[in-house]
């Protein structure tokens, strides 16, 4: 069965009315798509799928494929509506209704993401969310940018823009973190990754 890719403005506009519905925090919520899978890529050696990364072991993933790594299907659905609106229904039983800023961000790292390193994945996530609240009204075109659509490029073994974060680096700031972002979530693959390095560049350098 064939899904339909929601991508560039139509999924910001999924995500914003969902997370409204939800009463999540919207910037909250990009902010983990932002540092995880709205690059396109794939996670965790095949198994984790999406914008943000949904495990494969989720019923609504598991009925579509057994588990094979790096499945078409599975990151196709995971970037068609029904995979956001999952994604989103997932952030709001995790408990972030009604929660706004750090603390949503928190939350959604700790209960929704559940990363290997939560420590220093919250550490990305609120640099990424404060560099989101920064570009004002800028920040829903930016996004648009950014979520390109759906690949089967493996994500990179570290997340260079997390550690440096993480260890208080000089080059944490908002910047640079993004410049570090763009190599260390890519292989170049195109002319959307190419235009996502773009974007970054005249920030980080300035």
């Amino acid at each position: 069965m064939a899904y339909v890719p929601v991508e560039g403005a139509a999924f910001v506009t999924q995500v914003r009315a969902g997370t409204s519905l939800y009463r999540l925090d919207t910037l909250a919520a990009f902010a983990v798509a932002v540092d995880n899978g709205i690059d396109g890529s794939i996670a965790d050696g095949g198994h984790r799928y999406g914008p943000w990364w949904l495990r494969d072991t989720l019923p609504q993933l598991a009925a579509i494929s057994g588990g094979t790594p790096y499945d078409a299907s599975l990151q196709q659905w995971a970037w068609a509506s029904a995979g956001i609106g999952t994604a989103i229904t997932e952030m709001a039983n995790s408990g972030a209704r009604g929660l706004t800023g750090a603390a949503a961000v928190t939350h959604l790292v700790k209960t929704f993401e559940r990363p290997t390193d939560v420590a220093a994945a919250t550490t990305a996530r609120l640099a990424t969310f404060t560099d989101l609240q920064s570009r004002g009204s800028s920040v829903w075109g930016y996004l648009a940018g950014l979520a390109g659509g759906p690949s089967l490029q493996p994500a990179p073994l570290s997340d260079l823009a997390a550690q440096a974060a993480a260890a208080g680096s000089p080059y944490a700031n908002a910047g640079w973190r993004d410049l570090l972002f763009s190599f260390s979530r890519s292989i170049p693959a195109g002319a959307a990754t190419l235009e996502g390095i773009a974007r970054r560049l005249p920030k980080a350098v300035r």
